[in-house]
């Protein structure tokens, strides 16, 4: 949408952004503005001026601007998720700031826009100033000078369901948004012993930068969906780069893995040995992936 009558000039809407705290911005709103006016004269009675009233956005055109606002925002909050779990500073820091300033320039776009339907308005309100106080959380991120003080900085950040609400409010889907450690593949295998089963998942990472072993536990679902059984594969150590896969391995009671039964990532845990650190996270279990036992 460009040039619309609810940006209020600003076009397109652009900006590159990097990943996890919602947002800054100061703008303006109707109250701030006055409307110059003249006095018409004539030969009988000066009239009064009637203004022009505001326009009101249909539905579309809602979901329409959100949709141009937000995407650069969630994209940018992914890369700093990302870029976190590598525990490098300057990885993480470039990403909080790219983060905290498409936070700032969505959070302007939104009191930018005028005209909104019905109750839209107060929710663009309110995501508005989410980010305007993330944006400058994450900007704190961003200059901070050691990698174990994020976690106090980041005490700050506002976990408000502002932008959910919005996009909600305006009929939009978020993309999905890939795990820090996907399962993209599951084999079975003969493990040489009729009792128990090899399990292979291929896991993909995409941290920024590099990790040295990753765990995945996992349910066996029936077909019902009910749990029979859990494990834990696991990587060889291994330096995974940002894009790389790997295999990893474990085994299972073979009466475990009946044909039908479904593999479900339950959990990914990644571990940094020079620091002997180890993150992990639940997978989305609305989102992530199964594999049916053939």
């Amino acid at each position: 949408m460009k040039g619309n009558a609810w940006s209020k000039g600003h076009g397109a809407i652009a900006g590159v952004f990097a990943l996890l705290i919602l947002l800054t911005g100061c703008g303006t709103t109707a109250a701030d503005q006055t409307q110059e006016t003249s006095v018409v004269e004539s030969d009988s009675v000066a009239e009064s001026p009637v203004p022009d009233e505001e326009q009101t956005m249909t539905q579309k055109e809602a979901q329409e601007l959100v949709s141009e606002i937000l995407p650069p925002v969630w994209q940018s909050m992914d890369d700093y998720n990302y870029a976190y779990y590598s525990m490098d500073l300057a990885t993480t820091s470039q990403y909080a700031k790219a983060n905290s300033q498409a936070m700032a320039t969505a959070a302007q776009q939104l009191r930018d826009a005028h005209g909104w339907p019905g109750d839209v308005g107060g929710k663009a309100e309110a995501a508005a100033s989410v980010m305007e106080t993330n944006a400058k959380v994450l900007q704190k991120v961003a200059d901070t000078d050691s990698f174990d003080k994020i976690p106090d900085v980041m005490q700050a950040y506002d976990q408000s369901t502002a932008l959910r609400d919005l996009r909600e409010a305006v009929g939009l889907e978020l993309p999905p948004t890939a795990p820090v450690i996907e399962v993209v593949d599951m084999q079975t295998e003969s493990s040489g012993i009729s009792e128990y089963t090899n399990i292979k998942l291929t896991i993909k990472s995409n941290v920024l930068g590099t990790v040295d072993e990753v765990f995945i536990n996992y349910n066996v679902k029936d077909p019902s969906g009910n749990i029979v059984a859990t494990g834990q594969v696991c990587t060889n150590p291994v330096h995974l780069e940002h894009g790389a896969t790997a295999p990893a391995t474990g085994s299972i009671e073979t009466k475990n893995l009946q044909p039908g039964y479904r593999i479900v990532p339950v959990e990914w845990q990644i571990l940094h040995t020079p620091e002997n650190v180890l993150y992990s996270e639940q997978y989305d279990p609305e989102t992530v992936e199964s594999f049916e036992v053939k």
